[in-house]
């Protein structure tokens, strides 16, 4: 779900602290990942400068909450 984020932070926002701190809140960075933001942001900005489309390929979380409590068979057809 978060693909679009990525795109126009790529592709349309203008380098900035500003533009940092959308990624970071529409990403759900905080919710969804763990690891300090900081970490990554040298690297997110550097495909930002240099027009480099960045992939949002991560599983859900809520599809992975399903598997974990439900096996595979809790996906349904659109999940699979």
């Amino acid at each position: 779900p978060f693909q679009s984020v990525l795109d126009w932070y790529v592709y349309q926002a203008p380098p900035s602290k500003d533009a940092d701190r959308a990624l970071f809140k529409y990403t759900e960075w905080n919710k969804r990942w763990y690891w300090n933001f900081d970490y990554y942001l040298p690297l997110f900005r550097y495909c930002q400068m240099n027009s480099i489309r960045m992939l949002a390929l991560n599983a859900e979380a809520e599809a992975t909450s399903k598997v974990r409590e439900g096996g595979l068979s809790a996906l349904s057809k659109e999940e699979r």
